[in-house]
């Protein structure tokens, strides 16, 4: 027991040779101090030997008749019987001078008393130290293959699997008799060992805790007392990360801008509607999940998740080809904010919260203005009027019509009627962004009457031709500049329609009679 308690975390096969050969030695040592010297006493033969030693004048007469009575005298002579007879009278004569209590003389006590006296002291002084000890050291001694300890550990934190470089606490439990001190021996996987000593928590006395930092996957195990816990494993894992990334932004053909490439997500990028976005991640390590999140950007995905508010988005969940890369493809008509989550094997979504905010700029009908003549003015039926102008657009002016009414004749809405439609060059000003241009109105051609009132405007249209056939356009392009804008302020998506139609156009000629600050043409 003394082993037990002095090693208490020896193989259970160690104690149960240890208990075995403490028996056997016991066994032997009672036959070979006790069985042999009472047995040996209990023999007439050593008896007469003892009175023979004793007692020199009787010449072993005692040992030789114990001898003569062992051995079978139906043989011997009548001489030999005859000596026998008178040995054994002689020791039978000479019995009155024979004193037993000087022959066997009492064996004294008092030092095997003390000796026991003195590990029984001991013994009880343990038990009265430490009963429950005591108890569990007689009970391990009894059954040496029980797991039996006085103090028992269990492991709250048990195994785990922790974001690499992240600060752990590794928490034990202990119940039984409780320990001031435990043992943390912590394995890394090489093979290295470290020990730590720990003190109960001063909250909690009956717990230990350690904290790590857990840079590389380690195991761990706690001594306390008699009592250990098992190895228990701590794995590190990595959160995802982003290995290669292309962003790429492909503008309408009537945009006229180079293509952006980027390889990185940008905070933040403002693009023409229409454009197409393609996204490609190549993770660093297998993912289990990588998915393409998308929302309005009523509220920043940043203040959101500070705020612990949910964000109204939708999820794309993409599937990796066979290089490994993931790719997302879409057209952007409405501003959105997009981000991508990558969810690792581990759980663990990935530590940098990248997300790109993109602002759609629509492309704004385009614009002309009459500069001159701008006056009400009379004209004969033949004359030809000069008219200068200028229009402007987002991205470009293709192609610009003079278009001529007869405020005389309405249709059925009142409007005046168009009597004559003109094409005017633009010449080396197609395509851009500010046309000034002229052009002639020869009113003999129209074969006016004399008292007619006419009114005339330049009508422009942009280049602008974007088909709507994305499966991912998450709102198809509506089919004005104004529906755009109530789109916009009432953050509502628009029913499907046809797309904005390519001669989107923009006048700047008024009624010339209504209207008199702008030109009027009365012919005479």
């Amino acid at each position: 027991m003394t082993l037990d308690w002095l090693f208490p975390f020896i193989d259970p096969l160690v104690r149960l040779l240890l208990t075995s050969g403490t028996l056997i030695a016991t066994v032997i040592t009672v036959i070979a101090i006790a069985i042999k010297p009472i047995r040996r006493s209990l023999g007439w033969h050593h008896a007469a030997s003892a009175v023979d030693v004793g007692i020199p004048q009787l010449e072993e007469r005692w040992s030789t008749v114990t001898s003569l009575s062992r051995r079978d005298q139906t043989g011997d002579s009548a001489t030999a019987k005859a000596m026998a007879a008178q040995v054994t009278s002689e020791a039978i004569a000479m019995e009155r001078i024979v004193r037993p209590h000087t022959i066997a003389s009492p064996v004294p006590l008092r030092q095997t008393l003390v000796m026991a006296g003195v590990i029984g002291i001991i013994l009880v002084g343990m038990i009265a130290i430490s009963p429950r000890q005591m108890s569990i050291l007689l009970h391990r001694f009894w059954v040496p293959t029980s797991n039996i300890t006085a103090t028992q550990l269990t492991s709250a934190t048990g195994d785990l699997r922790v974001p690499r470089s992240e600060t752990i606490q590794l928490v034990t439990k202990q119940n039984g008799l409780r320990r001031s001190t435990a043992i943390l021996t912590l394995r890394d996987s090489e093979g290295h060992e470290q020990t730590h000593r720990l003190r109960p928590d001063q909250e909690m006395a009956d717990q230990f805790s350690h904290p790590i930092r857990v840079d590389e996957s380690l195991s761990y195990r706690i001594r306390s007392g008699d009592a250990q816990t098992d190895w228990h494993q701590v794995q590190a894992i990595d959160y995802p990360e982003i290995s290669e990334l292309l962003f790429t932004i492909e503008y309408p053909e009537y945009a006229n801008r180079p293509s952006v490439h980027r390889d990185l997500i940008p905070r933040r990028i403002k693009v023409v509607q229409g454009s197409t976005l393609d996204l490609a991640i190549k993770p660093l390590e297998p993912l289990q999940r990588l998915s393409i999140s998308l929302s309005a950007p009523k509220q920043s995905v940043r203040d959101a998740d500070s705020q612990g508010q949910d964000v109204d988005e939708s999820v794309q969940d993409l599937v990796a080809d066979a290089d490994g890369w993931y790719r997302f493809h879409m057209q952007l008509i409405d501003d959105v904010v997009l981000r991508p989550v990558l969810q690792s094997p581990g759980g663990l979504t990935n530590q940098r919260k990248t997300f790109c905010r993109i602002d759609v700029i629509a492309d704004k009908a385009p614009v002309a203005r009459v500069i001159s003549p701008t006056d009400e003015m009379a004209v004969a039926v033949d004359e030809t009027i000069e008219i200068e102008f200028e229009a402007h657009d987002d991205h470009g002016i293709a192609t610009a019509e003079l278009v001529v009414y007869d405020e005389t004749q309405k249709d059925a809405d009142g409007n005046p009627k168009v009597v004559a439609v003109k094409p005017i060059p633009l010449g080396e000003q197609k395509m851009q962004k500010h046309v000034m241009g002229k052009t002639q109105l020869n009113l003999k051609e129209l074969n006016l009457l004399e008292g007619s009132e006419i009114s005339y405007a330049v009508r422009v249209t942009d280049n602008r031709m974007v088909p709507s056939t994305d499966e991912n356009t998450r709102d198809p392009i509506p089919p004005s500049p104004d529906l755009l804008a109530s789109n916009r302020e009432t953050e509502e998506p628009a029913e499907p329609t046809d797309p904005k139609p390519a001669d989107a156009k923009a006048s700047d000629g008024k009624n010339l009679a209504a209207q008199p600050q702008t030109t009027q043409a009365s012919v005479a």
